[in-house]
């Protein structure tokens, strides 16, 4: 009975060490990952109008979402020649991605 105890209470106590404890950051993480969006840096919103000028944060663009036809950069300034809804991610010069929300209007 003794070693029975003991094996048991072995059991027990090494199962402590397989429990998978999940945090609430990791879950928005998994979130994130799933609609294909890294967030690292900061996110900015603007509300801009056809060809407006705005200045991004690096020179390297990635669209995200929204029509990359209607999209003019001249190094670290983007505008649209479209109205529409568009995300952008730019590489920052301390080397985060920002990432930039935009709704283009007439």
């Amino acid at each position: 009975m003794k070693l029975t105890g003991i094996i048991l209470g072995t059991a027990i106590g090494l199962g402590a060490f397989t429990t998978t404890n999940v945090s609430a950051a990791e879950v928005e993480q998994t979130r994130v990952e799933k609609a294909s969006v890294q967030v690292e840096g900061h996110v900015l919103q603007s509300t801009l109008k056809v060809n407006q000028p705005y200045t991004l944060s690096g020179e390297v663009v990635n669209v995200v979402h929204g029509n990359s036809q209607h999209i003019k950069l001249n190094r670290k300034q983007i505008h649209f020649t479209q109205p529409g809804a568009y995300v952008v991610q730019a590489k920052g010069c301390l080397g985060t991605v920002d990432t930039y929300i935009f709704k283009v209007t007439k």
